[in-house]
């Protein structure tokens, strides 16, 4: 019998217990659990995306796996760093069409990201998935330039119609400026 979180994702805010691949999970998004279940799945996009790539940039290397799987699953190309600065670091030779982004990280917060980018003229859209729920933080993050903002209990479905809200798809002609917000 499948797990509550695979067989309705969107109601199981989150699940104790083990993965899929059956690594220890506590307390972390239900999309973790379903990696392997939505890999499997059969798709048919309307996009084929296989050229754009997106980073995460989370210091919790399960949420990298698990959220990188998912994007190739839906044929994006998912770049994982597990902090700020190791992104920023390969940022030179590596191009994104948006960047999904944890709050908070080991040394540079990545609330400070939109910034570093703004101040070497890259206006790739980032896009905040955090663990946090306060509107404070949601607020903050918006005004320093994030596009938009989930949390990890969110559906995976919300996180990929931001993606190609801001550019991951052949028809996106340019950024949109357009901010979106978990509701």
């Amino acid at each position: 019998m499948l797990p509550d979180a695979v067989r309705d994702p969107v109601r199981s805010a989150t699940w104790i217990g083990t993965s899929c691949s059956g690594e220890c999970l506590v307390n972390v998004a239900p999309w973790i659990c379903v990696t392997e279940y939505l890999e499997s799945e059969k798709r048919n996009p309307i996009v084929n995306e296989s050229q754009h790539r997106v980073a995460i940039i989370d210091d919790d290397v399960s949420v990298c796996r698990a959220l990188g799987r998912l994007l190739r699953s839906r044929d994006f190309q998912a770049s994982e760093y597990h902090s700020a600065e190791e992104f920023l670091a390969d940022l030179s030779s590596a191009k994104f069409c948006c960047l999904l982004v944890d709050i908070q990280l080991p040394g540079l917060s990545g609330l400070e990201i939109p910034q570093q980018l703004a101040a070497r003229g890259d206006e790739t859209p980032v896009i905040f998935v955090t663990a946090h729920d306060d509107p404070a933080i949601q607020d903050k993050a918006m005004r320093k330039g994030g596009a938009a903002f989930f949390r990890k209990t969110d559906p995976f479905e919300k996180i990929i119609t931001a993606i190609r809200e801001f550019g991951c798809t052949r028809q996106a002609a340019g950024r949109s400026q357009r901010r979106i917000a978990a509701g």
